[in-house]
This record gives structure tokens, C-alpha cells and sequence, in this order.
């Protein structure tokens, strides 16, 4: 699966947009497409709050916070590829930058033409970034609708519950059918098993409550520390 998002204050360019990445999408890869759109600068706000993993994202960086917006949606997805929409009035120093790392540029006026142009291109590196499994960056996930990667850096958790997995991360949850033992085992040193039923990322444990036998995350989630893993886990965080 794809995850697309696209944020332009200009209804017809979002429609645009939207028409394009779909025609290509179609025809480069046989995956399905999550796509998100926004024209609306408040639902865009909202959906920033709890912004999900996200494959290829194209934004409006014209006007005020425009920046900013293309900053936050980088912040929360390291690995994904970025494309900005802007204007002869912007000087490049402010978007050009390492906290926004754009794989392309959108620059009004355009048409249709010079959409599907770039699209092309990032969709077509994209593609081939998803078909190497991108050199062990991302976990894989595999479901009914497709494949759907998760870049390591964001995962919080796995969890075994009702004979699936599911694999969390700050704003998503993605289930698939395996066994945490078997996972276990194709998993680095990234990752600790603290119970039958929990593996969690090592960056994202903030302490460990011996007394009440839970392992506390840096987002505030509390998940059972059995006794069996208590001694590695120990070992393993110097907190």
C-alpha cells in the first residue's frame, strides 16, 4: 500500500493532484493507494496532530506556516519523499533545508503537464525503493490490501493479541498474522522481548517499574514486564 498526502489551499490543484498520483500509481505498481487531501488549512492542523506513516507527501508551503507544515510532516516521517509546492516569491534558503530534505518541486503556476511530470519521477523512485524492501530501513508489512512499510525508527511496539500481531506506532496500529517468537528472531538488536505477548523498541523505553513489573514507553504506554524476560531487560536498558 501507498500512503499519499497531498495539502495545496487550492481545491482544483488538490484535484489535480489526486487524479494524477491515482492514473500513475495504477500503472507503475499493483499496490492499493491511501490517499489523504486537504485544501481546508484547519482540517490540515488536525490531521498534523496525529499524522500517520506516510509514503510520499506533496505540500503548500506558500503563505504563513507553510514551513513549518512541511517540517512537522518530515518530523514524524524520516524516510518518506517529499515534494513542495511553491512560488517565484519564495527564496529557495528557506525551503531548501535539512529539516525538510524535498525530493522535488511544484512551482506555480503549473498544469497538468508539469504534474504528472514530477510525479512520475517520485512516484517511479519510490516504486523502486518499495520493491528493494529499501535496504532493511523499514519493516514489511503484509496484509489483504498490500504491502505497507514501516520505517524501524517509528515503530513503538509489537504486540500479540487475538492471533495476529500488531505492530504500533505513535498515531497507527498494523495487524498481520505471524508469531511474536518467530518475529522475534528476524528482528534486531533495535528490539527486546519484556513478555509473551510484547516487544518493544529499545529507544522508546523510558523506565522500567520493577515493583509493578511494567516496561513504561516514552509516549506514556505502560506494557507487562514478565518475569522471565525481567533479567535481559535489565541488562539490555541502562536507565
Amino acid at each position: 500500500m501507498i500512503s499519499f498526502l497531498a495539502y495545496t489551499k487550492s481545491k482544483n490543484e488538490l484535484t489535480l493532484l489526486k487524479q494524477t498520483v491515482t492514473d500513475i500509481s495504477s500503472v507503475l505498481n499493483d499496490e492499493d493507494l491511501k490517499m489523504y487531501g486537504f485544501s481546508s488549512r484547519d482540517k490540515f492542523e488536525k490531521f498534523l496532530e496525529n499524522c500517520p506513516v506516510l509514503d510520499i507527501s506533496c505540500v503548500d508551503i506558500c503563505g504563513n506556516g507553510g514551513i513549518d507544515y512541511a517540517k512537522k510532516v518530515r518530523s514524524t516521517n524520516k524516510d518518506m519523499s517529499i515534494l513542495l509546492i511553491v512560488d517565484l516569491s519564495l527564496s529557495p534558503a528557506t525551503y531548501i533545508i535539512p529539516s525538510i530534505m524535498a525530493a522535488s518541486l511544484l512551482i506555480r503556476p503549473f498544469d497538468r503537464a508539469a504534474v504528472k511530470n514530477v510525479l512520475d519521477t517520485v512516484l517511479k523512485d519510490y516504486c523502486e525503493y518499495f520493491e528493494q524492501e529499501d535496504g532493511g530501513k523499514s519493516f514489511v508489512v503484509e496484509t489483504r490490501e498490500g504491502k505497507q512499510l514501516v520505517p524501524y525508527s517509528g515503530i513503538v511496539y509489537f504486540e500479540s493479541r487475538n492471533k495476529k500481531i500488531f505492530l504500533g506506532t505513535d498515531n497507527e496500529e498494523y495487524s498481520f498474522y505471524g508469531t511474536l517468537d518467530n518475529l522475534e528472531e528476524t528482528l534486531d538488536d533495535r528490539f527486546i522481548r519484556c513478555h509473551r505477548s510484547f516487544i518493544a523498541a529499545k529507544k522508546r523505553i523510558s523506565k522500567i517499574v520493577l515493583s509493578k513489573n511494567i516496561v513504561v514507553l516514552d509516549n506514556g504506554c505502560e506494557i507487562p514486564l514478565s518475569r522471565s524476560y525481567k533479567g535481559k531487560v535489565k541488562e539490555a536498558i541502562q536507565i
